[in-house]
Order: structure tokens, then C-alpha cells, then sequence
């Protein structure tokens, strides 16, 4: 059994304060003892840490009641996170607070001609540091996110993607290290990032097989048993949008060239029930951020999905969503504030 060091202990109490903060917005010293379960005096210290660091501020309550108000803390409006969103074929640009809020948004077009080279990327990627220029001279970038369609590889700095194979060169590490000047940069898949903040309000999730598909400009699979993420041999649990649908090609090719949802009803029919079959889950999500799902198609769906597992028994609870980009921003978001709290604070300890 690997021993317990005090600095390990100090690292969690630490990082629980942290992220308390983070999702609350600002609170009191108080609160922030009660929502932890440490005492006043662990809470202060830590707090005095952060404050030092930079990232937290003494906020004005305004308070009217007699005796002295509590202090309050919030993140410092100086501090923020640029999230990269290069999942479809627009690419969104959105800059968020500390605790996942977001500031501003830009979206940039690409062409998805054989033309389409790292340098495009380059140019976007340029582009938003003038932005950023212009509009907040003053930021501080606590860390960086990029989602991507896919699969990445870290070790080649590389996107494989079946519906997008312009953005296999375009390393999207290495040019955003190079503009941004930090190390705190995490790439992670779109349909990972929808699923875990999905999968985080489904109760009993520990005990539980959740599914989660994602149809946009790529189709996407992701899967956790027991509160793990499932992988695969490709770093994803399944490639559903790969298979074959009818005499188009693959599931992925037919989507790709629809404008309505409703014209991708019997593809997303399949999709759900290959996934119900394949992992078995007590959830399955369906989520798009590109194709907008009528309340009639979501129960018809649904209505049909039931149907076809009268001989299978109960189907998994089906779930539809009309959106799942500012869920996984912020799902990111987190992470990253867990990554630059590692770096910038927890070393001190």
C-alpha cells in the first residue's frame, strides 16, 4: 500500500479549497470550512496562498448587517482561459473566467478543400492572439484547452479523425505552446468532454454503464463502466459512425451530407442501437451541437428505439440534447484549473 505523506494530505486540502472556489464563484472562509469539512484555520492559510499567487481577490459584499461582514473571495477578472474548439468545421474561439463562464466568443470558417494546410490553422491561431490584443490587453492565461474531433495522439502531437482528415497535420499542440507561452495546455476529444460532464449528474454512476453519442461534422462514441472511461484499442471506445448504412457508405458519410435532422433519423436510429447493443448501458445520451432535434423527432426516436428491443428486453433510458458545447467547455475548463493549480500552487506546498 503506498504511503500517505502530510504533504499529500496538505495537496488535497488544498486542491479541495481550490475547487470549491471555482465552482461557487466567490464565498466566505465559512463556507467554504463547511462545504470541505476543514477547519477555519486550514481554509485560511490556503486562502492566503491563493491570494498571494494572484488567482483569488477580496470581493466587496456589501453587506448591510451589523458587525463586521466576512470576507469574500472570488478569481481574480484578470484571469482567464482560452478554450479552442476545433471539433466541426467552424472553428469557435471562447474565452471563459476562471469558474467557466464565459467572457467572449469568436467563430472562424474553414474551408475543407484539399487546400486546407497547418498554415490555416496558423492564420486562426493568429488571429486570435490579435484579438486578444486588442479586446484584453490585460489577461492572464491560467492554461489553454483544445477540443478535437477523433482521436489524439500526444506523443505525435496529431488529430486522427474519420469526417475531418484536413486537421491530421495541423499539431495543435506545438503552434498553441508557441503563441500562448505556457505548459498548461490539455487536448482532449469532444465526445469525452460532452460525456464526462453528462455522465457527472447521472446518480449512482459508480455502479453504472453509461453511453454517450455525439453527431456533429464527426460521429462519436463514448462509454464509461463504473466510472471509467473505456478506451479501446484506438483511444476511443468505438468508432460507430465507421460502419456501413446502406449504399452511401458509412453511417459517418451519410450524415456528413445532411442539412435537416430529420433526414438522418434512420442512420441515428442505428447508431443508437449498435450502442445499445455493444455496451449495454442503463444510459445513453444522443447529443448535436449541429443538427437541431424537433420535441416530436426526439419522442418518435425515442418511441422507436423502445420499440426494437421488445424481444431484447428493457432499453437503456435514452436521453436527447440539442447541444453539448458549453457543457464540455466547462467540463475543461475544471481540468485545466486542476492542472495550473499543480503547477503554480501545489509545488509550494
Amino acid at each position: 500500500m503506498q504511503r500517505i505523506s502530510v504533504r499529500d494530505i496538505r495537496l488535497e486540502n488544498m486542491q479541495a479549497v481550490f475547487q470549491e472556489i471555482a465552482l461557487s464563484g466567490h464565498t466566505s472562509k465559512r463556507e467554504i470550512a463547511e462545504a470541505t469539512g476543514l477547519s477555519l484555520v486550514t481554509v485560511g492559510k490556503i486562502v492566503s496562498a491563493l491570494c498571494r499567487a494572484g488567482i483569488l481577490t477580496k470581493v466587496q459584499t456589501g453587506s448591510t448587517a451589523p458587525g463586521r461582514p466576512a470576507e469574500r473571495f472570488a478569481f481574480q477578472h484578470s484571469a482567464a482561459i482560452p478554450i479552442f474548439d476545433l471539433s466541426c468545421r467552424t472553428f469557435r474561439f471562447s474565452l471563459y473566467t476562471a469558474t467557466g463562464e464565459r467572457i467572449d466568443e469568436v467563430c472562424y470558417r474553414f474551408s475543407s478543400d484539399p487546400q486546407f494546410c497547418n498554415a490555416a490553422f496558423i492564420r486562426f491561431l493568429q488571429r486570435t492572439l490579435q484579438f486578444l490584443k486588442a479586446n484584453y490587453p490585460r489577461l492572464r492565461i491560467l492554461g489553454v484547452g483544445v477540443i478535437v474531433p477523433g482521436v489524439y495522439e500526444k506523443a505525435t502531437d496529431r488529430i486522427f479523425s474519420t469526417m475531418i482528415p484536413e486537421l491530421s497535420e495541423i499539431k495543435p499542440l506545438q503552434n498553441i505552446e508557441k503563441i500562448f507561452k505556457t505548459g498548461n495546455i490539455i487536448v482532449d476529444n469532444a465526445a469525452r468532454l460532452s460525456a464526462e460532464s453528462l455522465f457527472r449528474t447521472v446518480e449512482g454512476k459508480e455502479d453504472k454503464t453509461l453511453c454517450c453519442l455525439t453527431v456533429n461534422d464527426s460521429v462519436e462514441c463514448a462509454v464509461a463502466e463504473r466510472g471509467h472511461f473505456l478506451t479501446g484499442a484506438s483511444k476511443l471506445a468505438g468508432r460507430l459512425g465507421d460502419l456501413p448504412h446502406g449504399s452511401l457508405g458509412t453511417l459517418s458519410d451519410y450524415i456528413a451530407g445532411a442539412v435537416d435532422a430529420v433526414d438522418i433519423e434512420e442512420p441515428l436510429l442505428a447508431l443508437l442501437q449498435i450502442a445499445a447493443l455493444a455496451y449495454d448501458p442503463e444510459v445513453l445520451f444522443l447529443l448535436s451541437s449541429r443538427f437541431r432535434f424537433p420535441q416530436e423527432m426526439k419522442e418518435r426516436l425515442a418511441a422507436r428505439f423502445a420499440a426494437s428491443f421488445v424481444w431484447r428486453g428493457a432499453p437503456p433510458r435514452l436521453a436527447i440534447y440539442n447541444t453539448d458545447l458549453a457543457e464540455r467547455q466547462q467540463s475543461l475548463c475544471l481540468r485545466i484549473l486542476d492542472a495550473w493549480f499543480l503547477l503554480h500552487i501545489a509545488k509550494r506546498a
